[in-house]
C-alpha cells in the first residue's frame, strides 16, 4: 500500500506586526541617543576669592549658589555641602554689612577723627551740625566744639583775644564761614568759643589808647586772612578809629566770600587800593552773591560828596551778583 503525501500546512499568517517601542516611545529600528545629562553649576568654593569690599559680586553669587538647589537629584535637593554652606556664611559676612540691620564695622563712626573733621567741614549750616551731634557720642565729639561754635562768630574788633585765638589756632580758623563785627557800643550779646570766652590775656591791657587800636587792627586782620573758607561778613563798627579801608583789602582776596553786608560811613570815603590799578583788578570773587553798602545815621565818618570806588570794583569783578 503506497502512502499517500499529506499536503504541508502553509504557515498561519499573523497580523503585521507593529514596531516595538521603548520606553522613551521610540522605534526600536533607530539608534539610541545619548542621554544628555544636565550640567550643574560649579561655584568656586573658596572664600579667598571673594573680596569683601565688593557686595554685588558677592550677592550675586549667593544667588546663584541658592537657585542651583531646586534642580538636584535625589537626596541633594535643597542641600548643601560643607563646603557650599561655609561659602555662604562667608558671601553673608560681605553682603550684610550694606543691606543687613545689625550693628556694620563699617559705619561712618568708625573713620578715623581726621577723616570725620574733613567730612564735617563741609557742612556750613550750625542746624545741621546740632542733627549730627545728636546722632550719637562719636558724632557729637567731633562736632563741639570744633565746628558747632567756630561756624559764626559775633563780637567787636577790641576783642583781641578771640583774634589771637583764631592766629595761633589756624585749623579752627578754617572753620568759620560766618563773622559778625559789632559796633563798640552793642549791647548785643556775643557769639565767641566758649574756651576763650572767659580767658584771660594781656593782649587787652596798654596804657596808649591808639597803641590799642593799632594792635585790634592788627590782630583783626590777621585773624581775617586765617578765615580762608569765610562765606558771611557783616561789618557794623561805626565808632571805631579802626577804618573798612585796612580790612577791605584782606576781605577782597577771600574767594569763598558769598555775602557782604558793611554798615559804616567809612565805606563811602575815598579809597584808592595800595599797588595801583593792577591790584584792583585782582579783586575778583566769583562766589559773590549779595553785597550790601549802606551809611549810618551818626556823622562819625560821614562824607558830602560819598565816594563810589568800592561799588564799581565790586559790581565789575563778582559777576555772580543777584
Amino acid at each position: 500500500m503506497i502512502p499517500t503525501k499529506r499536503p504541508i500546512p502553509s504557515p498561519p499568517t499573523l497580523p503585521p506586526s507593529r514596531p516595538l517601542l521603548t520606553k522613551l516611545g521610540k522605534k526600536s529600528g533607530s539608534p539610541p541617543k545619548a542621554k544628555s545629562k544636565k550640567a550643574f553649576l560649579t561655584l568656586d568654593t573658596n572664600i579667598g576669592a571673594y573680596d569683601r569690599t565688593d557686595p554685588f559680586h558677592a550677592f550675586n553669587t549667593l544667588i546663584k549658589l541658592l537657585g542651583s538647589l531646586p534642580s538636584r537629584i535625589g537626596g541633594c535637593q535643597f542641600k548643601l555641602t560643607s563646603e557650599e554652606h561655609r561659602l555662604s556664611l562667608h558671601l553673608l559676612s560681605i553682603v550684610e554689612p550694606f543691606v543687613g540691620l545689625a550693628p556694620s564695622k563699617r559705619t561712618i563712626t568708625r573713620q578715623p577723627t581726621e577723616v570725620l573733621d574733613a567730612i564735617i567741614f563741609h557742612i556750613p549750616s550750625r542746624n545741621d551740625l546740632v542733627s549730627l551731634a545728636l546722632s550719637c557720642h562719636r558724632m557729637h565729639d567731633v562736632v563741639c566744639p570744633r565746628h558747632l561754635e567756630y561756624r559764626v562768630i559775633r563780637c567787636k574788633v577790641s576783642a583781641i583775644r578771640v583774634w589771637n585765638h583764631l592766629i595761633i589756632n589756624r585749623s579752627l580758623a578754617r572753620n568759620v564761614r560766618r563773622l559778625e563785627i559789632m559796633d563798640e557800643r552793642s549791647t548785643e550779646q556775643e557769639m565767641v568759643p566758649s574756651g576763650i570766652l572767659n580767658s584771660d590775656t594781656d593782649l587787652e591791657s596798654t596804657d596808649d589808647e591808639l597803641g590799642l587800636h593799632d594792635k585790634q587792627e592788627k590782630y583783626l586782620v590777621a585773624a581775617l586772612s586765617k578765615m580762608t573758607d569765610l562765606g558771611s561778613f557783616f561789618w557794623s563798627c561805626n565808632h571805631s578809629p579802626i577804618s573798612i579801608d585796612n580790612v577791605w583789602p584782606t576781605l577782597t582776596r577771600c574767594q569763598s566770600l558769598k555775602e557782604i553786608d558793611i554798615s559804616d560811613n567809612l565805606v563811602f570815603s575815598n579809597y584808592t587800593a595800595t599797588g595801583g590799578r593792577k591790584n584792583c583788578r585782582q579783586i575778583v570773587l566769583p562766589d559773590m552773591t549779595s553785597v550790601s553798602l549802606r551809611s549810618t545815621s551818626h556823622a562819625y565818618g560821614a562824607s558830602k560828596q560819598p565816594n563810589l570806588t568800592r561799588i564799581s570794583g565790586i559790581l565789575n569783578h563778582c559777576p555772580a551778583l543777584k
